[in-house]
């Protein structure tokens, strides 16, 4: 490609401001990636999102590598041409191609060190049977060039890998989402399974499952707006990825904006910036009010100035400044200091009647016994809602019980009827149960006996059943070897699917090990 000029670059700049691309723009990858599409396409503006930045380039790279690839497919050797099988094995290569590249992407982002070329021989042997490795000169050759036609894997000293591991990621996304069934049933086996990842799964794990339902999304319309609909009539952790979705374009109505817009200062503080990368005029508006106005709590302010800063930062700047001033203004005012008065310990928010989590953990450590005592109703709500990770429940437990007994006692009250009732989603039971497990003492029964029950229920999904008994074995050596049977045999069930048991046997290995 040619160096582009000046006016190229300030169009490019300009492209970028408006699709919102700087948050983008900070990764050197992405970047490269932009100015590929770009360069490809100078009158078409720039995507507005991550997803489609990758699709546009993957577009730009099948059209500029064509010819390439072509080249490879159409000059076997001449006696290739004369048998039919081995004709087959260069159709199939021609048609499955894609299929070879996602299967490859599952490999890097499951194994450590995979040979990608071993991987890629091993699945054409499956498909095709040995005969493409004899039918065919240089087979392997041939393979390992096609793939380097594909502009996203290369040929290095230690082998084939992708260009980048994010690049995979999205492949071995879209591989997973081809597994879905086309109608979107959340009762449903399938998709029981792959939302449950998306909401329970271990970070890695959760990202790909989210990702997938991103594939899936995009590439049915009509069922996208559906899957919204549910995503947001449950949890907050579903409602995060909803707005995950939203801000990576997914298919969705009007009202699926403004439900996330209406609960955002509810949400978790990275929808914030999810709603930045928003299109829609409406998350534009609300950004704008709340930014700007000092009715709204400063933490709030705050997130909403960053947020539209992703796609008006010049609006954001304005904002800040007058901001930045009221509150040294009002710093002044109190002779330097901030008033216990004015900002009590407790970071309730009066307007909205509503304490953000992440700020009452942050000052948890610094609250009296009596503050403790005064917001005891709201620490019960936290540890029962299942919002909080992990650490973060343990220490409000520690503390509501210390300054609080009677109140943790009636939380765990309320966790064990949680963790009992078969008539909950089994993701709610499983972190009632866990939180319970904090209480010990009686409680230990009723939270392994909820465990177990999610473990051995069939109806479950897998990644249910996983962090069921992955609980479990954090009780006992009994109850280890009771996780170690079960997640061996939901391992070895021929109707497991792959992502699945590759977790399964990661989680046996932590087991072992």
């Amino acid at each position: 490609m040619e160096e582009p000029g000046p006016g190229q670059a300030q169009e490019f700049v300009r492209q970028a401001e408006l699709a919102g691309l700087q948050e983008l723009m900070a990764n050197p990858l992405l970047a490269a990636v932009a100015v590929a599409v770009f360069e490809a396409w100078p009158d078409r503006m720039l995507p507005a999102n991550q997803y489609a930045l990758y699709e546009q380039y993957r577009a730009y790279l099948v059209s500029a590598k064509s010819l390439q690839r072509d080249t490879y497919l159409n000059c076997p050797a001449s006696s290739t041409l004369r048998d039919p099988a081995a004709l087959d094995c260069v159709r199939f290569l021609r048609e499955r191609f894609d299929d070879l590249l996602r299967h490859l992407a599952l490999t890097t982002v499951t194994e450590t060190s995979p040979d990608l070329l071993h991987s890629a021989l091993s699945w054409l042997c499956e498909q095709l049977g040995p005969r493409a490795r004899t039918s065919i000169p240089g087979w392997a050759e041939l393979v390992a060039a096609l793939l380097t036609t594909s502009g996203l894997v290369l040929s290095a000293e230690d082998g084939l890998r992708f260009l980048h591991v994010s690049f995979a990621e999205h492949l071995a996304a879209e591989a997973q989402s081809l597994c879905l069934p086309a109608h979107f049933d959340p009762t449903s086996r399938e998709w029981t399974g792959i939302l449950e990842q998306a909401v329970l799964g271990k970070e890695t794990r959760a990202q790909t499952a989210r990702a997938a339902l991103l594939h899936y999304a995009h590439r049915h319309p009509l069922e996208s707006a559906r899957m919204l609909t549910w995503l947001q009539q449950g949890s907050e952790q579903h409602q995060q990825i909803a707005g995950f979705l939203l801000a990576e374009g997914s298919p969705a109505d009007p009202a699926h904006v403004a439900s996330f817009l209406e609960r955002l200062p509810f949400l978790p503080p990275d929808c914030w910036r999810m709603a930045g990368h928003l299109t829609d005029p409406s998350a534009h508006k609300m950004l704008r009010s709340y930014a700007g106005s000092a009715s709204y709590p400063n933490a709030s302010r705050l997130q909403a100035l960053a947020a539209l800063a992703i796609r008006h930062p010049a609006e954001a700047e304005e904002i800040r400044t007058c901001f930045t001033t009221h509150l040294l203004d009002e710093h002044s005012l109190n002779g330097g200091q901030t008033s216990p008065d004015e900002q009590p310990l407790l970071p309730f928010d009066a307007a909205a009647e509503y304490c953000e989590p992440s700020a009452l953990i942050t000052v948890l450590e610094q609250l009296t016994a009596e503050d403790v005592r005064d917001g005891a109703e709201l620490f019960s709500e936290l540890v029962c809602e299942g919002g909080l990770e992990s650490a973060e429940r343990s220490a409000v437990i520690y503390r509501l019980c210390e300054a609080a007994p009677e109140e943790g006692h009636r939380t765990a009250e309320r966790l064990q009827h949680i963790a009992s009732s078969t008539q909950l989603a089994p993701w709610l039971r499983l972190d009632a149960a866990e939180a319970l497990i904090e209480f010990g003492g009686r409680y230990l029964a009723t939270a392994t006996a909820a465990l177990t029950s999610i473990a051995e229920n069939e109806h479950c999904a897998i990644p249910s059943r996983l962090a069921a008994a992955e609980c479990l074995a954090g009780l006992g050596s009994q109850h280890a070897d009771y996780a170690h049977r079960l997640l061996t045999h939901l391992a070895q069930q021929g109707t497991t699917p792959p992502f699945e048991r590759m977790e399964l046997q990661e989680a046996l290995a932590q087991l072992q090990g």
